[in-house]
């Protein structure tokens, strides 16, 4: 149960996954869906997998094509946004002497 990945849908495997927080989608799939539905010059980090991953994993529908592609432009926004955070409190803890 402590694997990284999946390959079969055990109900009990699934819940202990999510209140891990694990991601339930196994993660060879991941950069195999992006490399589908994301065009090859768009840059994704495995912060962009995790991202995506987590919000796959959190989709009770059809994963159709427009919701992977909103998927993927959340994740993108989400990663840009963490970037921003992580830039500001880098520059807050220059400026306050620990």
């Amino acid at each position: 149960m402590e694997s990284e990945e999946i390959a079969v849908d055990i109900p009990i495997i699934v819940i202990v996954r999510k209140i891990r927080g694990l991601p339930i989608l196994a993660a060879k799939w991941i950069p195999a869906i992006c490399a589908l539905f994301f065009p090859a010059t768009v840059s994704i980090t495995p912060r962009h997998y995790q991202i995506l991953a987590g919000l796959l994993n959190n989709h009770e529908d059809v994963l159709t094509e427009e919701a992977i592609r909103f998927y993927g432009q959340l994740a993108d926004k989400t990663y840009r946004q963490q970037i921003a955070f992580e830039a500001e409190l880098a520059a807050l803890r220059k400026k306050i002497p620990v």
